[in-house]
């Protein structure tokens, strides 16, 4: 019983942390698109 207690904590936790890490790629990867279209036409309109 401890055994599958130790199980679904551990379990829970790497769901939260996956979901953390997931969250974090979502959020810098939306960073960097962002970034691009509005840093691409300055470069291409040159000013």
């Amino acid at each position: 019983m401890s055994f599958l207690k130790k199980v679904i904590k551990i379990t829970v936790i790497d769901l939260i942390l996956m979901n953390i890490l997931l969250t974090v790629a979502i959020i810098s990867t939306g960073h960097v698109v962002s970034y691009l279209i509005g840093y691409v036409p300055l470069a291409l309109g040159g000013n």
